[in-house]
């Protein structure tokens, strides 16, 4: 909340739900030195709508910018509430101010939801075949007797014919598929090598590409790594113990402070995230980092390529928890925040009270982080191009204080 020091306006902003948004409501603000006001929001109203009053009674002109909270499911004003009582649950602090350093930066936090993946049964197999029913040889019976010459010819013919039929039965039963098949399973043997060969070679060429991979990967995080180790041994442009707001111009506002030799940034409203910033800083092309110590609490950070006034930033957030985020803000409220990475690293000790090392290099599109001297990962976003650093106490669940000391940036060329 800045404000116009050249006409000495009173500036704050005042948060309101989306139902009263649309609907209109009415607030009964105090001014400093305990004068209250009632003011009167019209419906259909949106973000940055502005309310000036310029009564006789008042000693200054008094700006309100409407910021709508990001509740989606307030269909209605809470019951039984007077105008004082309604909760706000807004992104900023109302704070008012007449200097233009901001009171009480404060920007919500985003949590992404995961997708749900549905897994469907196989359909049932198909069932047998019905079994068709076999019949029976009916076998004849001879009488008793000599049988006549016509008979015995017969049936002589009947047995060679027997003789022959069962070698050709054998032949076409037994011998030619055994042969064939014979024949088959060498076959068989021969394209199972084929195949066997064919899987051992792609195995072996997706062994080898990974290993290509896995060598690429080693050699950029060595690249990277030296690069940095290269840049961190240089003389920094700024070398800051963080003992004092200084030349840097160290945000003291609301929640940032200079304590017992050191910068003490502190969030106590669940959800939201305090910045403090070096409002003399503007760096394009640099290498940034900064020792930090969750006393208590959740995250701490940097800030970096900042508009403090407008609150576009990018934020590499560390838990004391060893999880890590990289953010980029285009506003305030939190629901545009988009991620840009993500994840948890041993290289980051964890635990309050445990020091930590955090740094950035940004060269154009590209932003390596760093932890404890360290390559941790690197991302590509053209957004943002220069701005301002700080630091950061992120209240994800618990009120949080976390400690900063030895500043330090270098100018890429």
């Amino acid at each position: 909340m800045l404000a116009d020091e050249q006409h000495g306006d009173l500036r704050a902003t005042l948060a309101i739900s989306p139902w009263e948004a649309s609907n209109g409501t009415t607030r009964l603000i105090t001014l400093p030195g305990g004068k209250r006001v009632p003011i009167s929001v019209p419906s259909g109203v949106s973000n940055g709508y502005q309310i000036r009053l310029e009564e006789d009674q008042l000693a200054e002109t008094v700006l309100l910018t409407v910021a709508i909270t990001s509740n989606e499911n307030a269909e209605s004003p809470p019951s039984g509430q007077g105008i004082e009582d309604l909760p706000t649950q807004v992104p900023f602090q109302m704070n008012w101010s007449t200097n233009a350093a901001p009171v009480g930066n404060t920007f919500a936090s985003s949590i992404a939801d995961q997708p749900t993946i549905k897994f469907f049964p196989p359909p049932p197999a198909h069932p047998h075949p019905k079994q068709q029913p076999s019949h029976g040889t009916q076998r004849g019976l001879l009488g008793p007797g000599r049988p006549p010459l016509t008979l015995i010819v017969i049936l002589s013919a009947l047995a060679l014919l027997l003789i022959v039929s069962g070698f050709l039965a054998y032949y076409k039963g037994i011998y030619e598929p055994d042969q064939l098949h014979s024949q088959a399973t060498v076959t068989t043997q021969n394209q199972i090598a084929g195949t066997a060969q064919a899987h051992a070679s792609a195995t072996a060429h997706a062994a080898a590409t990974v290993q290509i991979q896995a060598t690429a990967t080693a050699t950029v995080a060595g690249t990277l790594q030296a690069s940095y180790d290269q840049i961190t041994h240089s003389l920094p442009i700024l070398k800051d113990p963080l003992t004092a707001a200084g030349t840097n111009n160290w945000d003291t506002t609301t929640g940032c402070s200079f304590t017992n030799g050191a910068y003490h940034v502190i969030s106590t409203q669940k959800g939201l995230i305090t910045p403090c910033f070096a409002q003399a800083s503007n760096f394009s092309d640099f290498a940034y980092q900064v020792q930090m110590s969750v006393s208590k609490g959740d995250y701490g950070g940097i800030v970096f390529r900042a508009d403090a006034k407008n609150t576009k930033l990018y934020l590499f957030r560390v838990g004391q928890d060893g999880s890590y985020n990289l953010y980029y803000y285009p506003d305030g409220t939190g629901t545009n925040t988009k991620v840009l990475a993500a994840g948890s690293s041993t290289l980051i000790l964890q635990g309050l009270n445990m020091t930590n090392q955090i740094a950035v290099i940004a060269r154009g599109a590209t932003i390596n982080l760093y932890i404890n001297g360290k390559y941790l990962t690197s991302v590509s976003d053209p957004t943002l191009k220069a701005g301002e650093i700080g630091v950061i106490a992120d209240d994800t669940s618990n009120p949080t204080e976390v400690v900063y000391s030895q500043a330090q940036v270098w100018n890429l060329q």
